[in-house]
């Protein structure tokens, strides 16, 4: 963390703090000082930084520095920027200094390179050419009786199978795993959102069903078929996990689970799942994965309370070249990626 002593009597020359350009997460700490001597802040004050005219609060620590969390909008634009650290109590303007935010050109600045948000919604969707973080993704917790104790993110590639088997029959009749070598099925749970429309596909006259499971990994029901290699299949209102069986002694990646459901090509698995402790239950509320914080906004009961935040770990969740699938186990999703024009 950078940091930068500042008096808060406006003499002397400017001090520059620095940043990157599409900086997530970035803080900067101001050590203070009133003419030289160390300022300490009652608690009392009102804390602010203005940004290209733009106020921000800032917490005050009651102690003689302040953390300044960068938002990623002033980061969009590579150059200076002229800032301005505000101390006010009551009507009183107690101190104030400008100084300048050096934001450095990111490596595709050439390029215009944008920034696109996408949702909320169940699954976002988008495409790149570009491999790099996503700039922000939330993930909603939609108020469940049942609680969350952990958010499971899903960041993939049209295939939303991750293509993972071992040998085995999975019966239709409860979901149990039966010994047969004839027959390979999926290995890992996937996640799947609630009525929404997946494409199975399959070579021609290759058994092959669809199993779906609740939140608890229970299993609900399936879809098989044999004869045709492309069928849409709506996911139950009450899934949240799928598994696949296909009838081959070795798997021979020849099966997907496509989404959008439009798309009846076969796509090779690529992405990650991302499993998020949240360290305790917790019944509704906002998870931002990128800074790792979780706003919790309901209690057990599903009533809206005053809401706070409990600080995560961070995730970073890494967008793949070409098309892809965002989407979680609690809710919807929103996110940002990078994208050259």
């Amino acid at each position: 963390m950078e940091q930068i002593n500042i008096d808060i009597v406006p003499v002397g020359v400017c001090k520059t703090a620095h940043a990157s350009q599409f900086d997530m997460g970035r803080q900067i700490r101001f050590n203070l000082y009133n003419q030289g001597s160390p300022y300490t802040l009652t608690g009392a004050e009102t804390v602010t930084m203005v940004v290209n005219g733009e106020e921000e609060s800032i917490t005050n620590t009651s102690d003689n520095y302040v953390i300044w969390d960068v938002a990623d909008s002033d980061c969009e634009t590579a150059g200076v920027i002229g800032c301005e650290l505000r101390i006010v109590l009551g009507s009183m303007l107690i101190g104030s200094r400008n100084f300048f935010l050096e934001v450095e050109m990111d490596p595709y600045g050439d390029s215009n390179l944008r920034i696109v948000s996408v949702g909320p919604a169940d699954i976002c969707t988008f495409e790149t050419t570009l491999n790099e973080p996503l700039p922000s993704v939330k993930c909603t917790l939609t108020p469940s009786l049942t609680g969350y104790t952990a958010v499971n993110l899903t960041a993939c590639g049209v295939n939303l199978w991750d293509e993972d088997t071992e040998s085995g029959y999975i019966s239709d009749l409860d979901g149990s795993i039966v010994a047969n070598a004839d027959y390979v099925h999926s290995k890992n749970f996937n996640i799947c959102v609630p009525e929404t429309e997946v494409c199975c596909l399959k070579p021609a006259n290759i058994w092959f069903s669809i199993f779906w499971y609740d939140e608890t990994q229970t299993f609900i029901s399936s879809v098989a078929h044999q004869s045709a290699t492309t069928k849409v299949n709506t996911v139950p209102s009450n899934a949240r996990f799928f598994k696949i069986c296909v009838k081959e002694s070795t798997y021979q990646n020849n099966v997907g689970v496509n989404y959008p459901s439009t798309d009846t090509s076969y796509h090779a698995y690529t992405g990650n799942a991302y499993a998020i402790a949240l360290g305790d239950t917790y019944y509704g509320g906002t998870l931002d994965v990128t800074t790792g914080v979780l706003t919790v906004e309901y209690d057990s009961s599903l009533q809206p309370i005053t809401p706070y935040d409990v600080q995560l770990s961070p995730t970073a969740v890494r967008a793949i070249v070409g098309a892809n699938n965002v989407y979680s186990d609690t809710g919807e999703t929103e996110l940002k990626y990078l994208t050259i024009d």
